[in-house]
């Protein structure tokens, strides 16, 4: 991520050690001076210890589920033709014209 790349490099900048960015494929490589290697290591590992609450993190939260309204109005659905075809509503035979009939099918 160029983004962290560079705030790192504004970190070590800060501390007075130089350093650059490149690009290697698809990855940004911050390199720094053999001599600054471990004090920069340091530096970072530290900026990120006081930076953990502000680091963006990755939204990994579970799909919410379906709100009360939408279970009532579904199970509502599902009383209804339960109770229509029981009941023949609206002088319609709810099952009869659900129902298979082979002879219709194979003719």
């Amino acid at each position: 991520m160029r983004h962290q790349a560079e705030q790192y490099a504004l970190v070590l900048a800060a501390m007075g050690m130089r350093s650059s960015i490149a690009l290697d494929g698809e990855l940004f490589v911050l390199s720094v001076g053999y001599r600054d290697a471990a004090r920069a290591s340091y530096e970072l590992a530290a900026y990120d210890r006081e930076n953990q609450d502000t680091l963006p993190r990755r939204d990994r939260s579970l799909p919410t589920p379906p709100r009360l309204e939408v279970a009532l109005i579904y199970w509502a659905i599902l009383l209804f033709f339960f109770a229509a075809a029981r009941h023949a509503a609206f002088s319609v035979d709810w099952l009869g014209k659900g129902a298979a009939q082979s002879g219709l099918m194979l003719g």
